[in-house]
């Protein structure tokens, strides 16, 4: 049975003093959540969600490979749990995102891996689950796409047609009818965020798997206002860009938002792209790129998970990356989190500010800023390797 821990691993790096530190929080009491279904992959992404009406916070639990709802003709979907903080280990409810809403005929919804992310909008927003695998057939029929899709939801978890009409649209990111070499396998979603303003999905099979981050935008008093922001063709095939992806302010500039894109293939090592939004003459927008913090070590998959957060107060925030297939073997290390200090809007091209874990553990397979856990005035991450947690 797939479960989830809810105990974190913390790790407080502060520069100013030449101390780091890292420990266990509650892993003894961990509040367990269950899936019913071995085999889902239940907890693969995770989020928590501050919801209004109620006034209650819930974890959002990705299963990408739960069985699909009765009602669908396919054997495996994956879906999104919602689980309320409490002890009891089988509260979890599924929900439903995919008949929620009105089936498209042309879609094929087995096996695409549903809640392989999963976010919500900070302050009491709404709800984004997506799934990489989602196709969509095109052209003559035989044409099958596999373009991804995700699903926003209200606050309170429910399917507004008004609201999210343009967010199901078939081609929201990613159009196959246009450019099939280019859109064909763009996989969007198996990495997203929201903002308050903006959604960020990551699609690695765009271009040749170059790869590409979409920030899309829809005005919320008027749902066929959309702005759609993305990286040119950069001639760079199989770099997996947009495998991660963050924004945020205060990253390369004070005000201004930075992307932040994972390409754990670039160069084999791996590399972190960092891109603002330009516009061009003709006044489309695009997103171009300004700093490349690149891997190490050859399949180390550099760039795999990443973090934003101001873990020194000074109003700069500091970037975290994980390398989950770094390995040393004289030291019996395996998996490796890389620390980024911001200088005042600039990184330095290498660090010697690194976490191992144990060989064959994938540690960085995911990293996460949950705030200020310990109540210590300092900004605290999450850490996590394929058997726990540890730094």
């Amino acid at each position: 049975i797939a479960v989830v821990c809810v105990c974190v691993c913390v790790c407080v790096s502060v520069c100013v003093l030449p101390l780091s530190f890292c420990f266990n929080v509650d892993s003894r009491f961990a509040l367990l959540k269950q899936s019913p279904n071995p085999g889902s992959l239940f907890g693969l992404s995770v989020a928590l969600h501050q919801q209004t009406n109620p006034a209650r916070y819930l974890l959002l639990v990705g299963a990408p490979k739960e069985r699909a709802e009765p009602t669908i003709s396919a054997n495996e979907t994956g879906d999104m749990f919602t689980c309320p903080i409490s002890t009891d280990p089988r509260d979890c409810r599924r929900s439903n995102l995919i008949t929620s809403e009105p089936l498209d005929p042309d879609g094929i919804v087995e096996g695409m891996w549903l809640g392989v992310s999963v976010a919500s909008q900070p302050q009491g927003g709404r709800v984004l689950a997506c799934g990489h695998r989602y196709i969509r057939k095109t052209g003559d029929k035989n044409i099958l796409p596999m373009i991804g899709k995700c699903f926003i939801r209200g606050n309170d978890l429910n399917y507004e047609p008004d609201k999210d009409y343009q967010w199901q649209y078939r081609y929201e990111v990613c159009d196959p009818t246009t450019d099939l070499l280019q859109e064909g396998l763009c996989n969007m979603g198996i990495s997203a965020v929201i903002t308050q303003k903006d959604v960020i999905a990551g699609a690695p099979g765009c271009y040749n798997w170059q790869g590409n981050s979409f920030v899309i935008y829809r005005n919320p008093n008027d749902k066929y206002d959309i702005q759609k922001i993305k990286f040119p063709d950069l001639q760079q095939g199989n770099i997996y860009m947009g495998y991660s992806v963050g924004k945020d302010s205060g990253v390369l500039n004070e005000a201004e938002d930075t992307v932040v894109s994972g390409a754990p293939r670039d160069e084999s090592k791996g590399s972190v792209i960092l891109a603002k939004e330009i516009k061009k003459p003709d006044g489309v927008s695009e997103l171009r790129t300004q700093v490349i913090l690149r891997g190490q070590q050859v399949g180390s998959y550099f760039g795999n998970s990443i973090a934003i957060v101001d873990l020194n107060n000074d109003g700069w925030k500091e970037l975290i990356v994980g390398a989950p297939f770094y390995f040393d073997r004289r030291k019996e290390e395996g998996g490796a989190v890389y620390l980024f200090m911001n200088e005042n809007g600039s990184f330095q091209d290498k660090t010697d500010l690194f976490f191992t874990g144990p060989k064959q553990s994938g540690f960085g397979m995911a990293v996460a800023a949950i705030g200020d856990v310990n109540q210590d005035g300092f900004q605290d991450v999450w850490l996590l390797h394929q058997w726990g947690v540890r730094c």
